[in-house]
């Protein structure tokens, strides 16, 4: 019997990509192969010559759907010299990867988010002035004054953890509607792989709920904290590693740091 796998890649969007996908039918034993997409729709080619290439790296079983059904997260090649696109930074954690493999460096890393609804995130009025107390009861929180979404966040956590990715807690933020979820430990690519696939599964289960936003920096919201990705590394020799992964990340990834100006935050609690 045929089944459906997600074709997943990270598109040419600035300052922030965005995530696409879409649904190729295989045939019963066959295994997802390459595919190709309209990169001019995607701000990764131009109209005139349109074609780009999409390379499965990475599958896991697609918890939205039936059994037998999988997700293909994918990195996006040029046609005709199968060359990475200068949108596909994995290359370059590929890259750190190979070449300190020796030093076996492990990583944890851990996503924030905040669930919107109506334009306002969840918990907070529709209307009139009142805006939640300053972050203090919310981070951890138990109860229906400080928590808003947890239906969200058990059904998302359910999918992660069906589709087999490391995602080892969850918890509630400092501010009302904000929420993170943490994966890992696990290598280089494995960790960077596994969260992206938690990222997709995050806008996907909020198709049903109509609500996740994954780092939306809410405005002119003062004494609360927006939100963001960290990372943890474990290690037995890591320096030479983390120095060279450093300077990727300043060289190919100016975007970390977007959206910094209009955080509007007072502190920042761990």
């Amino acid at each position: 019997m045929p089944y459906r796998a997600e074709y997943i890649w990270i598109d040419g969007t600035e300052p922030t990509p965005l995530m696409r996908s879409k649904t190729k039918i295989i045939e019963d034993g066959g295994e997802p192969g390459i595919w190709g997409f309209d990169g001019s729709s995607t701000n990764q080619a131009a109209g005139s010559d349109s074609d780009c290439v999409l390379n499965p790296v990475f599958t896991c079983p697609d918890p939205t759907r039936g059994p037998g059904d999988i997700l293909v997260l994918c990195e996006v090649l040029l046609p005709g010299t199968m060359e990475p696109h200068s949108t596909n930074t994995r290359r370059y954690c590929a890259e750190v990867d190979a070449k300190f493999a020796d030093q076996a460096p492990m990583f944890g890393m851990e996503q924030e988010y905040t669930l919107f609804q109506e334009g306002r995130p969840l918990g907070w009025p529709k209307e009139g002035y009142y805006y939640p107390a300053p972050q203090g009861p919310y981070y951890c929180g138990v109860g229906s004054v400080e928590i808003a979404g947890r239906d969200f966040v058990e059904a998302h956590t359910e999918a992660c953890i069906a589709a087999g990715l490391k995602i080892c807690g969850t918890n509630a933020e400092v501010m009302l509607g904000q929420w993170e979820f943490q994966i890992g430990i696990a290598g280089t690519l494995e960790v960077a792989d596994h969260i992206w696939m938690a990222r997709y599964l995050l806008y996907r289960i909020g198709e049903d709920f109509a609500q996740a936003r994954e780092n939306q920096i809410p405005y002119r919201m003062t004494r609360q904290r927006a939100a963001a990705t960290e990372t943890m590394l474990n290690y037995r020799r890591p320096q030479s590693a983390v120095r060279a992964v450093g300077r990727q990340r300043r060289q190919r990834h100016p975007q970390v740091a977007r959206g910094n100006d209009r955080q509007l935050c007072t502190q920042t609690p761990r």
